[in-house]
């Protein structure tokens, strides 16, 4: 039986909102338990990095530059295989709750096989222009919005969504045992989080039956 990983995978279009969601749930799960989180989308940054001589740091801190080599490579079959096999491995080392922005249905569908539960970002497109333009300096052009990773976004099916549009309001975000409850101005999101628990309790019980004796 495959191993389940029990992970939230983050998914939604460019300027969704997705980053400002992944920050407060693993502030929230950070109150009771570890949580570790990461864009799948750092795979393709070293990738392109590595091709230009360039380091990660500053593929991210040029990204706006980047967006359209980044897309580009996030599309090729190699680097998706790469990307999601590089995130179960993450995912099998830690010792938290993996919380993972994804951007593709070729993403999303492995790392739910695995047991992740997919929480899906929706927000109006005058929004999105609007946080966009505010984060690059500049609105996107048509050609990175007609890219075939933001298309793609809508046949992901996800488990649970959550409205981040206009006059959502700021997302309150509380964690508690069954999992996580997400509320903002116009919606309510619980997320069972108990495989995921239970994992890191069970990994706990082990480290405690198998540490050194006091």
């Amino acid at each position: 039986m495959a191993q389940q990983h029990a992970g939230l995978v983050i998914v939604g279009r460019m300027g969704a909102g997705k980053d400002y969601v992944v920050d407060r749930i693993t502030a929230a799960i950070a109150q009771a338990h570890h949580a570790v989180s990461w864009h799948l989308g750092e795979h393709y940054y070293a990738m392109l990095g590595k091709r230009l001589h360039l380091s990660t740091g500053e593929i991210r801190r040029r990204k706006p530059e980047f967006r359209r080599a980044l897309q580009t490579i996030g599309n090729d079959p190699f680097a998706q295989r790469e990307a999601v096999r590089d995130t179960l491995e993450r995912w099998e080392a830690t010792s938290g709750i993996p919380v993972v922005i994804a951007r593709r249905q070729e993403e999303t569908e492995p790392l739910r096989a695995a047991g992740a539960a997919v929480l899906f970002i929706d927000a109006d497109e005058e929004t999105r222009r609007h946080r966009v333009l505010e984060r690059d300096g500049a609105e996107p052009t048509l050609e990175m919005l007609n890219d075939a990773s933001e298309p793609s976004i809508e046949a992901i099916r996800p488990d649970l969504v959550l409205d981040n549009g206009l006059g959502a309001g700021p997302l309150h975000v509380r964690f508690d045992r069954p999992g996580l409850q997400l509320v903002n101005g116009k919606c309510a999101v619980l997320v069972d989080l108990g495989l995921a628990i239970e994992r890191i309790e069970r990994q706990y019980r082990s480290l405690i039956v198998s540490g050194p004796a006091l």
